[in-house]
């Protein structure tokens, strides 16, 4: 489970880091990690 976490983990920052470098939004970068918080605390 946590090969699982970390691969979704890396993920969710890669397109993170994506859509920051598109938009310069930060309120992305906070609900991207609300839901990380979300999805790691659900398991």
């Amino acid at each position: 489970m946590e090969v699982h976490n970390l691969a979704f983990c890396s993920g969710v920052l890669d397109s993170l880091a994506v859509e920051l470098k598109a938009s310069k939004d930060f309120s992305k970068l906070y609900a991207g990690i609300a839901i990380l918080w979300l999805h790691l605390s659900l398991n």
